[in-house]
């Protein structure tokens, strides 16, 4: 197939000159394209631009303001009475158990509160989600492909980045994972609802929003740049005030949010990268677990 000639009707992914950003209708999943007709013949309006963007907005404020509704209340109530005092108290106060127990429960909390947001959002509008955040049935790449690619990505990625500049460590991360119940709490939310949150914000909601209109004569990879660029950045920029400040570390981020956001581009949807970055997840837990374990 040429993939200067866009096919309205018939959604395809990255590498066949197409995106099903407005919905899959073969498969049974979605609607069809913006401007599409339904199968009973009615005219399916397109989403505005700006929608995209709104959704896209809400769900990344949703997902960082209730983290901060969370351990912000019990801080000000520390240092509004006393306990909390200096600069340096504030530091071991969130580095505590207690803190990073908090900022778990947020994480949580935020995750639980971006997916309902997304779901009510696109299951209350005609288009459903997979219009809006891209959930829908993956083309021309078998889910049960995704934990053997990634594997292989991380078996060969990581290595490669600790050769290059040093070992990607985090202290963030070593102390959610430094006691028996944090480990347990860090690895349910890490694996679950996590990846699902952040995958419908930037591979789903911001990579709609800011993937253009198929046009005759545009190939895909055109299209599909700016998104990639995007969405991989701005994933990796918000990872950095969370302990990704050395050169290994922030390597690591980007390395992993491109190959996600590769995986949305080539196949039109979220579902790889969510389950991708659910075993990557899990794969980094498990390291800390034994780290932490191992460590004297």
């Amino acid at each position: 197939m040429d993939d200067s000639v866009l096919i309205e009707d018939t959604p395809t992914p990255l590498h066949e000159g197409g995106d099903p950003s407005e919905g899959d209708v073969s498969s049974g999943e979605g609607v069809p394209p913006a401007g599409g007709v339904l199968p009973g013949g009615e005219v399916e309006p397109e989403i505005p631009r700006w929608a995209r963007w709104v959704l896209a907005g809400l769900l990344l404020g949703t997902y960082i303001v209730v983290q901060l509704v969370v351990i912000v209340p019990v801080l000000a109530y520390k240092m509004a009475s006393g306990e909390i005092v200096t600069e340096a108290q504030v530091t071991a106060f969130v580095l505590s158990e207690t803190g990073l127990g908090l900022a778990l429960a947020g994480a949580a909390l935020g995750a639980v509160c971006t997916i309902g947001l997304a779901l009510a959002w696109s299951l209350l509008s005609r288009q459903g989600p997979g219009a809006w955040i891209a959930w829908r049935k993956p083309l021309h790449f078998k889910l049960w492909l995704v934990p053997l690619l990634t594997v292989v990505v991380m078996v060969i990625v990581l290595p490669l980045i600790a050769l290059a500049v040093g070992e990607a460590e985090v202290e963030t991360q070593m102390l959610l994972f430094s006691t028996g119940p944090l480990q347990v709490a860090s690895t349910l939310v890490v694996t679950t609802v996590v990846p699902f949150a952040e995958e419908f914000i930037f591979r789903g909601a911001f990579y709609n929003a800011v993937l253009p209109k198929a046009k005759p004569g545009v190939p895909a990879w055109q299209r599909h740049l700016a998104p990639f660029l995007f969405c991989s950045l701005l994933f990796a920029a918000i990872h950095i005030p969370t302990g990704f400040l050395t050169a290994p570390s922030i390597i690591m981020i980007l390395m992993l949010s491109f190959f996600l956001t590769a995986l949305r581009a080539w196949t039109g949807s979220v579902r790889p990268s969510i389950l991708a970055h659910m075993i990557w997840n899990l794969f980094a837990a498990v390291g800390l677990i034994l780290e932490n374990v191992l460590l004297p």
